[in-house]
């Protein structure tokens, strides 16, 4: 796949078309256009979004991640909006909501992907967000770093042994606030509330005793998670 980079010129022949370059079989022909401008975006980027697309396993993730955004939007051709069934684990923002954008912050000289994920149970009452790093420049599949846990309510508190870990930390704070994260958390949670997921979640699963971890992944007891 060709892309023209130059100044002043489209990615492509003309245009970027959203299905066509990710194989999206009979929904190639639906005419989903984006257009990525080099100019406006400057050539460097335009080079980088070229390079990322043609690795598959980009493709294969960006393909999963649109089809869910435009069976969201009711396009029928893209099937029936699911959300995700095992909520025993923190769930990733854009598995719920496909369109939003990623977080991202810039430290140690690098750019990375900051994926956020909370807790769907509709039953919870933790205030956890946890958060994995993957730097963006590494070739193939980096091995994400982290994750960072904290309360939304005690952002600042949060506290770890490993330098890296905390400096992607406090750089994500610093170029995104506070508010974004605990903006993220309330739309999770209103989803939750909405009892948008297949099943609510039982207060009191015999199998999780009083002192054992909490199953939704909050790493506190379950006695002073979901047990409450």
């Amino acid at each position: 796949m060709d892309l023209d980079v130059r100044p002043g010129a489209r990615v492509g022949e003309s245009t970027f078309e959203f299905d066509g370059v990710l194989g999206g079989g009979e929904a190639s022909s639906s005419g989903e256009d984006v257009s990525l401008d080099a100019e406006a975006l400057g050539a460097p980027v335009a080079q980088w979004l070229a390079a990322r697309l043609a690795e598959e396993g980009n493709r294969e993730w960006l393909r999963e991640r649109w089809t869910r955004l435009r069976a969201q939007a009711g396009d029928p051709r893209y099937g029936t909006p699911t959300l995700p069934e095992d909520l025993t684990w923190l769930i990733p923002l854009h598995d719920v909501f496909p369109g939003e954008f990623d977080l991202t912050c810039a430290a140690r000289g690098a750019m990375y992907l900051a994926e956020d994920s909370y807790c769907l149970r509709p039953g919870c009452t933790c205030d956890d967000v946890t958060v994995e790093f993957i730097e963006l420049s590494s070739p193939g599949s980096p091995k994400p770093l982290g994750p960072a846990r904290a309360s939304i309510r005690r952002l600042d508190k949060f506290r770890t042994g490993d330098p890296q870990l905390r400096d992607l930390w406090a750089a994500l704070l610093q170029q995104h606030g506070s508010g974004k994260l605990r903006e993220r958390f309330a739309r999770m949670r209103q989803v939750a509330r909405q009892r948008l997921v297949p099943e609510p979640v039982s207060s009191s699963p015999a199998s999780v005793g009083r002192n054992e971890p909490c199953p939704c992944g909050s790493g506190k007891k379950f006695k002073r998670c979901c047990a409450v």
